[in-house]
């Protein structure tokens, strides 16, 4: 969240708001604010949920669609197969053990976000609304976001 490192792959990683005033105004930005010690991160804790891994694909591809909505992607049934490869690409980095979590609410045990999309979040950044997958293993910490502003 800091920006601090690069991925341990070598695999590019892509910042919107590098070079944007608001990052100048504020390196910290979107993020209202960023866990830097346990106890950081504890508070953090009950703004997310841990995800079953059967769950993180249909959450991957829907923070990649207009507004998180599947309903709203122009062709979806079409680019579906294609949005879920690219999910599954970016899922294999992650060994078994990896432990993933949300900010968004669900229903269930085992959430589909294509049936369900976005109900209820808690929000980590400046915007109206956001939507991320934290992945944590022994090697990394990886966050995915998804930054709307309604």
């Amino acid at each position: 969240m800091r920006l601090e490192t690069r991925d341990p792959r070598a695999w590019e990683s892509i910042d919107p708001f590098e070079g944007e005033e608001e990052r100048r105004e504020d390196p910290l930005f979107p993020w209202l604010e960023i866990p830097s010690t346990p106890a950081d991160a504890e508070r953090c804790l009950p703004r997310v949920g841990e995800l079953p891994r059967s769950s993180v694909r249909s959450l991957v591809v829907l923070l990649g669609v207009l507004g998180l909505d599947v309903a709203k992607t122009w062709r979806w049934e079409e680019r579906r197969p294609e949005m879920e490869r690219r999910a599954d690409v970016i899922l294999s980095r992650f060994p078994d053990g990896t432990r993933f979590s949300t900010n968004l609410g669900w229903k269930g045990d085992r959430p589909d976000f294509y049936e369900q999309g976005v109900w209820a979040y808690n929000s980590f950044s400046q915007y109206d609304c956001d939507a991320g997958l934290i992945a944590v293993n022994d090697d990394e910490v990886a966050v995915f976001w998804n930054f709307l502003s309604t």
